[in-house]
């Protein structure tokens, strides 16, 4: 699997890394899973989340392969080459679910579980519109109401930095409706939900949201809109961005 990603780490330098930064004194140590690469089986995954829960990581984030234009996995299913299956990649998620929580994490985000007292600070504060800052080529920011993004290309980058020029490529401004519904999509993501609020309210109102409703996949409890179905997370969202401002 780590050929077919094009990685060129070894599967015991996994272990070694675990190991030293365990030495070197560092209070949490994470692990990052991708499921469903074309010719990953169950068997081979469960065995991978086996062996990551025998390291005893204090953070597990699992992220279902998707291919991205550019990336030497998009070239290859350009040219037939076969794409992940998103039912496989339901299924290993699934496992995940299972075998992380009886390893003793748990999800506290969609692809993310942690050991209590170690859950990332900078995932929940995404996710609750919190203010975060941009380093490096491509990296995206939010302050003040506002989302930036730097320029993607070494070169170009590079040429902003050196004439003392601002390495931003572009920004938006999260304001009014807008900003109401990007608290609700990204607040869904955490088990804890989001309070419903305007947009939420409209969601459990509409056609779809009553469908989503009677199909278990979402909740509204003691005001707060809950996923219930984290595999569908994606489908809320969509549903979340269709609403019409009121």
């Amino acid at each position: 699997m780590l050929d077919r990603l094009g990685r060129r780490h070894r599967p015991a330098q996994i272990v070694e890394a675990v190991t030293s930064a365990r030495a070197a004194g560092f209070r949490s140590v994470n692990l990052d899973l991708i499921f469903g690469t074309p010719g990953e089986t169950l068997v081979s995954w469960n065995d991978t989340l086996d062996r990551a829960v025998a390291l005893e990581p204090d953070h597990v984030s699992c992220y279902a392969l998707t291919v991205e234009p550019g990336t030497e996995l998009g070239r290859a299913v350009a040219r037939g080459a076969p794409a992940p299956d998103p039912d496989l990649q339901a299924d290993f998620y699934e496992s995940a679910c299972e075998r992380l929580v009886a390893g003793g994490l748990v999800r506290y985000e969609v692809s993310n579980w942690a050991r209590p007292g170690h859950t990332v600070r900078y995932n929940l504060a995404v996710w609750a519109q919190a203010e975060y800052l941009a380093f490096g080529m491509g990296a995206h920011r939010f302050r003040d109401g506002a989302r930036s993004h730097n320029r993607r290309l070494l070169d170009g980058y590079l040429r902003s930095i050196e004439r003392g020029d601002s390495a931003t490529a572009g920004s938006e401004v999260v304001d009014g409706w807008f900003a109401e519904v990007e608290r609700v999509f990204l607040g869904i993501r955490r088990v804890a939900g989001v309070a419903a609020g305007q947009a939420g309210d409209a969601l459990m109102s509409s056609e779809e949201g009553h469908r989503l409703a009677a199909a278990g996949v979402i909740e509204l409890a003691g005001g707060r809109l809950v996923v219930k179905r984290p595999l569908l997370t994606d489908h809320v969202a969509r549903a979340v961005l269709a609403l019409a401002p009121p």
